[in-house]
């Protein structure tokens, strides 16, 4: 399983069926929280925070999802990576994120120009000129002077 897939599956609140269903057992009687919380493999805390929103609130239904965190960089900011990308694709993180400051007046994260590239499939070219010189099978640089 990805690391992805189990951030998810930790992040999903329990069904609406569980919640019920662990109200239920508790109203049953004769069982403890502790009980309860082994016969469904939820947590002790768990258990009592449904109880008592059942008894504050009369039901026991998942809040709402908060919607996540607001885009970093607007749509406007992504064409303007996309554009400069397609003139320059040999431009480091540091120079788009300098970029974006003069340009767009956006102050934006190495990290953050890093992970929206990434969503957005979008991919840089090193430069011929920066590639390292090859090196020979026993280390040293082709093309160099050999003592004689």
């Amino acid at each position: 399983m990805r690391l992805e897939d189990l951030e998810l599956l930790l992040m999903k609140a329990y069904s609406l069926d569980l919640r019920q269903r662990v109200v239920s057992a508790y109203g049953a009687g004769s069982v403890s929280i502790k009980q309860v919380a082994e016969r469904f493999s939820v947590g002790e805390t768990f258990v009592k925070k449904m109880l008592r929103q059942k008894r504050e609130q009369g039901a026991v239904k998942p809040p709402a999802h908060g919607g996540g965190k607001q885009r970093t960089l607007s749509d406007k900011h992504v064409q303007a990576l996309r554009q400069w990308l397609r003139i320059e694709p040999d431009l480091t993180l540091s120079e788009l994120q300098e970029r974006m400051l003069e340009r767009k007046r956006k102050v934006v994260s190495v990290a953050t120009l890093g992970k929206v590239l990434a969503e957005e499939k979008l991919t840089r070219k090193k430069n011929q000129s920066l590639r390292r010189k090859e090196t020979t099978g026993n280390g040293r640089v082709s093309g160099g002077e050999s003592k004689g």
